[in-house]
C-alpha cells in the first residue's frame, strides 16, 4: 500500500491471486501475511466484495496464535477490522 497506493489495478490483481490460493487451499498464509493483507486493505480503505471477505475471514479464523503471532499483528488486524467495519460473529 505504501509503494503503490494509487495503483488499484495492481492491488486487485495481487488480492485476487492471494484469495484464489486461500480459497483453493493451495497457498498457506502465516500470521504475518494475513495481518499485512488486512493492514493494506485498511490503509487503502478498501473493503473487498463479500465473497472475498468471507475467504479472508475464514483464513484468519484458522490462524495459529503461537509464538509467531505478536501483539503488533493482533493490533493491526483489529485496527483493520474496525476501519473496514467488519463484524464476524463466528
Amino acid at each position: 500500500a505504501k509503494l503503490t497506493p494509487e495503483d488499484r489495478r495492481f492491488h486487485e490483481w495481487v488480492l485476487l491471486l492471494m484469495l484464489e490460493g486461500m480459497a483453493n487451499k493451495t497457498t498457506p498464509y502465516a500470521a504475518q501475511g494475513l495481518s499485512s493483507i488486512w493492514g493494506t486493505l485498511a490503509a487503502l480503505r478498501w473493503r473487498p466484495e463479500d465473497e472475498a471477505l468471507e475467504v479472508l475471514c475464514e483464513e484468519s479464523r484458522l490462524l495459529r496464535l503461537d509464538h509467531t503471532f505478536n501483539q503488533d499483528m493482533a493490533a493491526e488486524l483489529a485496527r483493520a477490522l474496525l476501519t473496514l467495519h467488519i463484524n464476524d460473529g463466528r
